[in-house]
């Protein structure tokens, strides 16, 4: 986990403990707890430490589970934290292919821009991502590589029409997708 998700963990675990002892839970139970919460959320015992992105989301979806029982719609929210990430590197390649001008010119296909840009990116999907053909079977960690390899594109090609300048102006000034 990154140094904000190790954060988010413990912040919300607080929470769950903050619960839990309101409950006359022991202290000295509660880290048994915790453990005990991973697996219902996992199906197995896993160490924070060695959380991904979407172990971490089941994992706070039961902690909110305890600290905001009523609250499902939060507990889904939580849950649907991959498919959120993954809408979000959909619209930062979009930005991209639109500077890259994929689609735009009719010699790539014909077709609708919105089509011709999904072939575009999912070539790159069948040629990258082992086992996978097209976006929707993108995992949204997946979905960040080809993201990764996105952002290159666009700054190669920044460099090589001589907007270099550009490509670092944004990199420094914290661009996004950059």
């Amino acid at each position: 986990m990154t140094p904000r998700q190790t954060a988010k963990y413990w912040s919300e675990f607080q929470r769950v403990r903050d619960v839990l002892i309101a409950r006359g839970i022991d202290k000295q139970q509660i880290e048994s707890k915790r453990h005990e919460l991973h697996k219902k959320a996992l199906g197995h015992h896993k160490s924070s430490k060695d959380f991904t992105n979407a172990d971490l989301d089941k994992v706070l979806a039961a902690f909110l589970a305890i600290t905001e029982p009523g609250n499902l719609r939060a507990q889904l929210r939580q849950l649907e934290q991959p498919a959120a990430r993954k809408a979000d590197v959909w619209t930062q390649i979009e930005a991209i292919l639109s500077e890259l001008r994929i689609g735009t010119d009719a010699a790539t296909g014909g077709g609708d821009l919105a089509r011709r840009r999904l072939a575009y990116v999912e070539g790159i999907v069948a040629r990258v991502i082992r086992g996978k053909r097209t976006w929707a079977e993108l995992t949204d960690k997946e979905a960040a590589v080809l993201l990764g390899i996105m952002q290159k594109r666009v700054l190669s090609q920044r460099r090589a029409s001589g907007k270099l300048e550009a490509a670092q102006a944004a990199v420094d000034d914290g661009d996004p997708w950059l």
